[in-house]
């Protein structure tokens, strides 16, 4: 079982189905990987936001 799996499976079992669990492996020591995964997942919950508030 690799960690995305892991994750999620604890999510599912831990978590209240609240939204749409996102995973992004990445190393925290490789910085432009890190920060492109947190510009995803700002965008991601700006959609969201824009989605929710009919703007989109």
């Amino acid at each position: 079982m690799n960690l995305k799996t892991k994750f999620k499976e604890t999510s599912q079992q831990c978590s209240p189905p609240v939204g749409t669990l996102y995973i992004f492996p990445t190393s925290i020591t490789d910085t432009q990987a890190t920060g492109i995964s947190l510009q995803t997942v700002r965008d991601i919950i700006l959609r969201e936001h824009l989605r929710h508030s009919n703007l989109v």
